[in-house]
């Protein structure tokens, strides 16, 4: 009676330990393709950057006289004394070199234009990412300070500009969802859902649990 489940034991430890091999041998060759392509990247020679897409950053549109009633601005900027520190380099990005450079990992950018160009295309890519973060928390300080237009026109600006922070939705749909918006809604719906897999699911989750009805579209 021992016999049938001490072979059926026998067969299990075989062929996991087949599966455990097969696995180390698949990621010892992923590992390997890896570090191959990092050294031919490591390689390539300076390439043009003419296709790259700037983004053109207009810092005075978004001061607070441009966003708010002049009467209101001291007692804005009083309340969240955090603006003090984005508004300086909001003036330093509308000066700076700025490109979403999400889409390509750091083997891919050395490939496509060289290991040379890698620490200014870097800089240009950490521009970016600097400028969605401090849109959201400015728009999160308009918001809060009960300006819902302004707040509005700092994080879908953000959105036009490709920002993936799942802050920034929610907070953006929440907005449009009171103003009855549905163009606008349908819009950055549309935009989140042609993010990278990964960063729309997580915005499509959080919007679920946060309990923000939407009409999902239809790829989601």
């Amino acid at each position: 009676m021992k016999f049938p489940f001490l072979a059926s034991v026998v067969i299990f430890l075989l062929v996991l330990h087949h599966n455990l091999r097969k696995g180390t041998k698949i990621g010892k060759k992923q590992e390997d393709s890896f570090w191959k392509k990092e050294q031919e990247a490591n390689t390539t020679r300076k390439q043009p950057m003419n296709d790259l897409v700037f983004i053109s950053f207009s810092a005075e549109e978004f001061f607070p006289l441009s966003l708010l009633p002049a009467d209101k601005v001291s007692e804005f900027i009083s309340a969240y004394p955090q603006v003090k520190a984005i508004l300086p380099r909001f003036l330093q990005l509308s000066e700076a070199k700025i490109v979403d450079l999400s889409c390509y990992t750091n083997t891919d950018l050395k490939f496509k234009y060289g290991v040379a160009n890698f620490n200014l295309l870097s800089e240009y890519d950490e521009n970016y990412i600097s400028l969605v973060s401090l849109l959201q928390q400015y728009g999160h300080c308009l918001f809060e300070a009960g300006y819902a237009d302004a707040a509005l026109r700092v994080l879908t600006y953000a959105i036009s500009i490709g920002s993936d922070v799942t802050e920034t939705y929610l907070l953006a749909i929440q907005l449009l969802q009171q103003a009855n918006d549905k163009d606008a809604l349908n819009e950055v719906l549309q935009k989140a859902s042609s993010l990278p897999a990964k960063r729309s699911s997580v915005i499509f989750r959080k919007l679920k649990e946060s309990g923000l009805s939407v009409d999902l579209p239809h790829s989601v």
